[in-house]
């Protein structure tokens, strides 16, 4: 069967989670679409096959163990390995509707479309204040939770289906993004949207997104208590918005994570403090560097 779409999961010390969401995925997939699924598995420990993702899809289902650790370096892998026209990532924590992969395929019929995101449904959520966008300083409004179609700023990387070719096109995903690797989705869309590719949001490609309380990249402590958040975050203004904007910028990463008057009150503002001082501080010098050159191979 000729393969219409890839699905990649990257995952990292998840396998119940990663189980669960491929049993949504295979319940989902019609007769009709040839479907290959890619699992690029950077956990350590032996590899554990889904035996349903390996009846239904028999050799079109390929589990890869890799080195080191890298959610880009792993999606770039996928991106090698993937031989769909339309590559779809999932994060290892969500559970896929029904319409999940007929609604990227119809997005993708626009010959002009490089990538789509999906909607993502967080329980206990309300809708999105409207759809995604990030502000002039970069703060962020609304979601990918939202009823109608249309454009969008960028994809979120927990259910987001791009065109193989426009993403081999502009470079694939960028490595400097590394440990939460926040923004770098945003970063490809980025190029993307200056290559000439546009960018849709669809309600119909669902997922819930679960949120598993451990594993994955987040890390051991606090998103805003790590050094890497800051740093892709400066580092993603340098080379995507107006510079004009760097003071209020980092204002604004200042005031919204290390002075939450929740933090301060908990005694957690200095270890936040330590953590944007490093961030930024990197940020500032690695924005002009090449990426490092983190490629994740497959473990001997």
């Amino acid at each position: 069967m000729t393969v219409d779409v890839t699905v990649a999961i990257p995952t990292y010390g998840r396998p119940e989670s990663l189980a669960q969401t491929i049993d949504s995925l295979v319940e989902s997939i019609d007769d009709d679409l040839g479907v290959e699924l890619l699992v690029v598995d950077q956990s350590d420990g032996p590899v554990e096959e889904h035996a349903g993702a390996r009846k239904r899809l028999c050799d079109r289902y390929r589990h890869f163990q890799v080195d080191p650790p890298s959610l880009t370096a792993a999606r770039n892998f996928a991106l090698a390995h993937a031989t769909g026209p339309i590559i779809v990532f999932l994060d290892d924590d969500v559970h896929v509707g029904p319409g999940l992969l007929p609604g990227f395929r119809e997005a993708f019929a626009d010959s002009r479309v490089g990538a789509v995101a999906g909607r993502v449904v967080t329980p206990g959520a309300g809708l999105s204040d409207g759809p995604y966008r990030l502000l002039p300083y970069g703060a962020s409004r609304g979601g990918f939770d939202v009823d109608a179609p249309g454009p969008v700023y960028t994809v979120q990387g927990c259910n987001m289906a791009l065109r193989s070719a426009a993403v081999r096109q502009v470079g694939g995903f960028d490595t400097v993004y590394a440990g939460n690797a926040l923004r770098e989705e945003t970063d490809l869309c980025r190029r993307l949207h200056r290559a000439g590719w546009e960018l849709r949001y669809t309600p119909e490609a669902q997922v819930t997104h679960l949120h598993a309380p451990s594993g994955g990249c987040r890390g051991d402590r606090p998103l805003s208590e790590q050094a890497q958040l800051y740093h892709n975050e400066v580092v993603f203004f340098l080379r995507q918005r107006q510079r004009v904007w760097l003071a209020p910028f980092l204002g604004y990463l200042l005031v919204h994570h290390v002075l939450d008057p929740e933090a301060v009150r908990g005694g957690r503002a200095p270890h936040r403090g330590a953590a944007y001082l490093r961030g930024v501080a990197r940020g500032l010098v690695n924005a002009w560097r090449p990426p490092p050159p983190t490629v994740a191979r497959v473990r001997q």
